[in-house]
Order: C-alpha cells, then structure tokens, then sequence
C-alpha cells in the first residue's frame, strides 16, 4: 500500500490554490471507509469506532451562516468550524460537498439509515451553494466555483454537481447543453480533463465516442519509468497517485469498442466465420483474463480463439437441416474473470439451394401448370419427399379453391402437376405455395394469371335476344295479348248492346278473327323461347 508522504498534501485555500487535498477531510475518509469494506473489514472497524458519531461529525461540517455566498457548504472537517466567518470561507471547497455526499452513502448502507435525503443536514442550503456556481450560456451548462478557472478543475467540479443532484433527486439540467461543454474542452493531453469528460460521459449515458488512439498515446506518454508514477498532463509535470487509480478504472469499465465481421446471408451446408476486434479507452489487448462465447439455441456454446493480431475468430459449419433456417439468432458474449462485460447480437439468414423449373399451358378454357423441384443436399440435388405444392385459386381477388398438386417422386427431382378447368369466363389467379419441413407456414413461389374468354363457333345458331332482354319483350308481348282480347271483348259486347250488330254471323266472324291474332301471338312466343 503507498501512501504520500505528508508534505505531499496541500493544506492551502482559495486565496493561494485551487487544489486542496486534506489528510482529515470528508474525501481521505470515504477512501478509508471504501477500502475497509471492500476487504471486507469495515465490521472489525466499528467495532473499535463509532461510526454514528463519525457520520454526525460530518453532518457538522455545513457551513450555515445565512449571508453568505458560501451558505450551505461543507468545510473539510468539524475542527474548522471554531474559526471566524471569514478564515472558514477560505476553506470551503465544492469537492468537500461531493465527498460529504459519498460519506453519507456508503455509512448510511453500513448503519442500515436508508436514504440520505431524510438525514438531517440542510439541503435546501446545499441545493441553494450549488446553484450559485451553474453557468449556462446558450448551448453549455458547467460548473465553475468562483476560486478557479481551470477547465480540468471545471470538468470535475460539473461532474460532482451532476452526481450531488442525482443523488438529491433534483436534476433537472440540459444534458444536450453538459455534452457540448465536453466535447468544446475535450483535451487529449490531459489525464484529468480525459478522466472526469469520461464520468460525466458515464453518469449521463452520453456515450460519448472517445479517441482510443489519442488515449494510448496520452497513457503512454504520462508515465515517468524512473518514479513508477504518472503526471498529469504532457505539459504539467504534476505527480498524482490517483491518475493510476483512474487508468484503471478506465481499462476496466470503459466501453468497449467492437469490430464485428461476419457472413449475414449463407447457405445451409456451408461454414461461417465470426471475426472480433476489440478495445477500449485503455486497452487494446486483454491477455489470458477475457473469454469469449458464441451461444445460441441451436448450436451448443462454442469458444472464440486469439490470432496472432490480437484479433478472436470462431469458424463453425451451419448444417442442411430445417432447424437452421430460415435464421440462426445467437449472441456473442465477452467474459473478463467470469465476468460478463459486453454481449452482441448475431443473426445470421441462412438460405436453401434449390432449383425451381415451372412450365404453364393454356388452352382454351384449361390451364396446365407443371413444376420441376430439387435440392441441393450433400453435393448433389435430390427430391423433395415430405414436400406438397397447392394453388390457391382466386376468382376477381377472391379465393374460391384450394387445390393440391399431383406429385411425381424422382431420384434427384419431384415433378408437381396441376390440370385445372375454368367453367366461367373472368379472371382467375393462381397462387402456388410450396410447404415441407423447411416452410412449414408455406412458400410462396409463383403466382400465375389467366384470363378466361369464351369462343364463338361461326356455325353455332347464336341467339338474338340475351336473357334478360328476351324476358322483357315476353311480358310485353303478354301484355299486348291481354290488352287486345280485353278490348275486342268490350267491343262485341257494345255492339250487342247498342243492337248494331247485324246479324250473329258476322259476330263470330269477328271472334275468329280475334283468335287468329292471339293465336299467331302465342306462336311467335313459342318460337322465341324455343330458338
């Protein structure tokens, strides 16, 4: 365990620094408290020391004079708080307010207290300190304390503001406005600036995209060989023990950057090859502590191999078996120590070398349809046993029958055939559909037109009147029949009874006349319905 040497620590304030790192403030004390539970030893250590007073002491550290511009901050530690109004402002730094924050957490889960918004401390003062120091302009949003300028410093302090309002539940900031300042003070020659842009980038879930190169280049270029330490920018020879701590960070949490090649479209019977490339901010290789998967539903989990470039590949053959297709969903899975970092998706189409011959026929009012069907299964083509071919048959876009094919099982081939007849004249369609276990919902493979017209024989008697026409002129005639018989009848009975009629002779002459003419009208109906 290194520790610096206490002359390494800056015990200054805001009239003669901008950087501050006191051995006994809120920070050093989430540190000690972080590490002890992570070893595990953080029960031994309450044992011996109150935690609850530790946590109250802290509490103690707000700074609550209501004048001034500094209301509700924190000093760096509870000793402070003896001093006068104006020496305590001089120590109040907005980095004590964010490790204030983190102490509350982590001794709030250790004390079981639940959250830290119900403990008492002001955070209304807190919220208020805080605001005071938001800039926005019109297209960014930092933080920047009134004792500092420093763009690194910004970054940092706009990261703690960032996590003490999520954890207050009370942001409510532009983000899109945060990522712009970023991006604008984006410095690849500075540890610090690339740390803290890669924080808020995190907390956000900006995503940002950074220059890996640049980074491997900054990293290497930072580390002094004779002290085993890092500076914290190319033109800043500052030592800081905590850049190690934010390398690795970085080399362990960053996103990792994938390079995924791979065969989308392939034909059953033949060998895919998946080729991964991969790094992040820090790393370009991850030696023996990464394992990387390939699984899916299908096939059983198969192992990635290192190339000699650093590159994983995984080669694996897709068989000619119907539950390999029409698609093989898989995912790609990145282990480091066991640990499952990074999975990608993987969707692969198969497709079916078949060959498909069709011939059609039309006569007359007849349509013959033939298919020539075979597969191309273990080098050679070969019959569709299990398979069935039917035809939809639609009449004016509505379907009226379904129709199933005759089948002929060759050596190498299956010929379908269908004779169908249309017995009336219009439009028909024919939709072909293959079904087998390969397309258990159906295969669409032709959709065939046919136009049905029936033909005029030039020695075929065609009639003159169509059917309904020939309907009319029948109630027509009928009723011309009526009417004369009804007007011939009223006409001799006038006569009779006006005594103009001469004698009976010519009476009867007169009914036979009238008969004649009903008769010949009932003839040429006859003769109409029998042509």
């Amino acid at each position: 365990f290194r520790c610096l040497p206490i002359e390494f620590h800056n015990f200054g304030n805001h009239i003669f620094t901008s950087y501050i790192d006191y051995p006994n403030a809120q920070k050093h004390t989430y540190l000690a408290l972080d590490s002890l539970k992570n070893i595990f030893k953080i029960d031994d250590f309450s044992r011996i020391h109150n935690l609850t007073e530790l946590l109250q002491s802290i509490l103690n550290c707000q700074y609550l004079e209501e004048n001034s511009s500094f209301y509700g901050g924190f000093l760096p530690f509870e000793g402070l708080q003896q001093l006068n109004n104006t020496i305590k402002e001089k120590f109040i730094f907005f980095e004590n307010s964010y490790y204030t924050i983190r102490c509350l957490e982590l001794l709030s889960d250790i004390l079981s207290l639940g959250s830290i918004i119900d403990m008492s401390f002001n955070k209304e003062a807190l919220f208020n300190y805080l605001q005071s120091s938001i800039i926005e302009t019109t297209s960014e949003i930092y933080y920047q304390p009134s004792y500092t300028s420093d763009i690194e410093l910004v970054l940092k302090n706009t990261y703690f503001m960032i996590y003490i309002l999520q954890k207050l539940n009370l942001y409510d900031l532009n983000t899109k406005k945060i990522q712009n300042f970023i991006l604008n003070h984006l410095n690849y020659e500075n540890i610090m600036n690339i740390y803290y842009s890669y924080k808020i980038s995190e907390i956000l879930n900006l995503n940002l995209g950074f220059d890996s190169e640049k980074t491997f280049i900054l990293v290497n270029s930072l580390f002094l060989e004779d002290l085993k330490e890092f500076k914290i920018s190319t033109n800043l020879n500052l030592i800081n023990q905590e850049i190690f701590l934010w390398i690795i960070e970085m080399a362990k949490y960053s996103p990792l950057e994938i390079e995924c090649d791979y065969q989308e479209h392939i034909m059953l019977g033949k060998v895919n090859t998946i080729r991964l490339k991969f790094q992040n901010m820090i790393l370009k290789e991850f030696g023996d502590y990464i394992t990387i998967t390939y699984e899916n539903e299908q096939m059983d989990t198969q192992y990635f191999e290192e190339q000699f470039d650093k590159s994983y590949q995984l080669s694996f053959y897709i068989p000619k078996d119907p539950q390999f297709f029409p698609s093989i969903d898989g995912k790609v899975k990145i282990y480091i120590n066991g640990i499952l970092i990074k999975e990608l998706r993987i969707n692969i189409q198969t497709e079916l070398d078949q060959t498909i011959l069709e011939r059609i026929n039309k006569v007359n009012t007849k349509i013959f349809i033939e298919f020539n069907i075979s597969r191309l299964i273990t080098s050679e083509y070969q019959s569709l046993n299990n398979s069935s071919l039917k035809a939809e048959i639609y009449y004016q876009n509505h379907l009226i029958e379904t129709v199933e094919f005759e089948k002929d099982v060759c050596s190498n081939y299956t010929f379908f055939l269908l004779e169908y007849n249309c017995s009336i004249e219009g439009f028909f369609e024919f939709k072909i559909i293959l079904t087998d276990n390969f397309y258990p919902s159906g295969l669409d493979i032709s959709t065939i037109p046919f136009e049905v017209k029936f033909q005029n024989n030039g020695n075929e008697y065609q009639p003159i009147f169509t059917g309904p026409l020939l309907a009319v002129l029948c109630l027509i005639l009928s009723s011309a029949i009526i009417i004369v018989s009804i007007n011939s009848g009223r006409l001799i009975k006038k006569k009779i009874w006006n005594k103009e009629l001469r004698n009976k002779k010519n009476i009867c002459k007169e009914i036979e006349d009238n008969n004649a003419i009903n008769n010949r009208l009932k003839l040429y109906i006859r003769k109409l319905f029998n042509d």
